[in-house]
């Protein structure tokens, strides 16, 4: 456990399979590293194979699969990512979207499998359009969730917003009535009549002109004694 890719494995195998292995689990999974000189990534990509898309959670299961993948030639995480790709479109599906929200080696809860799988299904939308929308989407979000991209997915759907070229001129609409607006109120805001605050007696005195000649201003002066 000082390894730390061996570490890092380990970790993520506990949170495919939602409990920690047991000492003889282990024993047997660093077998597959050391003594068939298995990568730890490729070891996960089996974990993850087989909890979601074969929903077995059996870790003799995963090493069958090791095997029969060994047999195929297929000794790489991209290798297997490939042929995992080619034995279902759901998992697919599962796998694209969560790399996207950053769960890469997360297994695909319960709920996000089910919403997922009622816009492939159900709503017939294809997968480079909702990766587009979650790309998107995640960047005007702190908190990039599957239930806040199920919400932002329903309104393109009502809005007949189905496929990746309807949903690039719908950005780039919006985006330019966004800037229109900003434009728009700079504008009025430039014209306001500027503001002097209020005015005091002092302010509203306008001093006459000096018409007096010097002898009436001597009678005035005479006159305040």
């Amino acid at each position: 456990m000082k390894n730390a890719e061996i570490r890092d494995m380990f970790y993520s195998i506990d949170q495919i399979m939602r409990r920690q292995l047991t000492p003889n689990e282990r024993s047997e999974v660093l077998s597959w590293v050391f003594e068939f000189n298995l990568s730890p990534e490729l070891i996960i990509k089996a974990f993850l194979y087989s909890v979601e898309q074969k929903n077995v959670k059996n870790v003799n299961y995963v090493g069958a699969v090791l095997r029969s993948w060994y047999d195929q030639g297929v000794l790489s995480p991209e290798e297997a990512e490939e042929l995992m790709k080619s034995s279902g479109k759901a998992y697919t599906a599962y796998r694209k979207i969560y790399r996207l929200l950053g769960y890469s080696n997360r297994t695909v809860s319960g709920g996000d499998r089910e919403i997922i799988d009622r816009w492939i299904d159900r709503d017939q939308l294809d997968l480079d359009f909702l990766c587009e929308v979650i790309k998107e989407a995640s960047k005007r979000t702190s908190n990039a969730n599957m239930n806040y991209m199920d919400t932002v997915v329903k309104n393109l759907i009502e809005n007949k917003i189905d496929t990746v070229e309807k949903y690039k001129n719908y950005m780039a609409e919006r985006a330019s009535a966004k800037a229109s607006n900003a434009e728009s109120q700079s504008t009025s805001k430039s014209r306001e009549p500027v503001k002097t605050g209020s005015k005091n007696r002092f302010h509203e005195f306008e001093p006459k002109r000096d018409d007096y000649s010097p002898e009436d201003l001597e009678k005035l002066l005479r006159s305040k004694k």
